[in-house]
């Protein structure tokens, strides 16, 4: 079941991820990048627009920070591009 959250043009159905207006959300992504997030705090995220492919692979079952582990991943791969 897909929802749109609370991100205006942000695809979410708390496993996926997509990006439709990154302006409107302001966030620091492109519109169309995708990704989705494993039980183990894993992220696997795909920008076609900046040509970046992101695996990142951790076991940590149960995280309590998952969430903000992979915004911070997300933020520091697109700060490096700036």
């Amino acid at each position: 079941k897909i929802k749109s959250s609370s991100f205006t043009n942000l695809v979410d159905d708390n496993i996926k991820k997509f990006v439709i207006d990154p302006i409107k959300n302001m966030i620091l992504r492109s519109e169309g990048e995708f990704s989705w997030g494993g039980a183990a705090s894993t992220l696997f995220m795909v920008d076609r627009k900046e040509k970046i492919i992101v695996i990142f692979m951790t076991q940590m079952l149960g995280y309590p920070y998952s969430d903000k582990l992979r915004s911070e991943i997300r933020n520091l791969v697109y700060q490096a591009l700036i």
